[in-house]
């Protein structure tokens, strides 16, 4: 189930080597556990076409983070990997 964040607190993206990608926008939660599997983040325009992800009609572009590769989420979310493998993770 995904579950949109309009009404929390915008959340950076920022990459281990300190890219600042995007906002998260959505979670995919298991109802079940109330789990948070992962996160919808929509992507900077200069990011996406660096990590090669197309836009979507009329919205940004977005990517699907697993909760494992995030480090910290405070005021930001840290991913605990860089630009180069969050590019090699979004090839998988």
């Amino acid at each position: 189930m995904t579950v949109e964040l309009d009404l929390v607190d915008i959340k950076r993206v920022i990459t281990k080597d300190g890219k600042d990608i995007g906002v998260v926008s959505a979670c995919n939660l298991d109802p079940g556990t109330w789990k948070i599997n992962s996160l919808i983040v929509e992507v900077e325009k200069g990011i996406a076409r660096e990590l090669e992800i197309k836009k979507r009609l009329f919205r940004g572009a977005q990517i699907t983070v697993q909760t494992n590769l995030v480090s910290t989420l405070a005021d930001v979310a840290q991913l605990n990997i860089d630009m180069a493998e969050l590019r090699k993770q979004l090839a998988l």
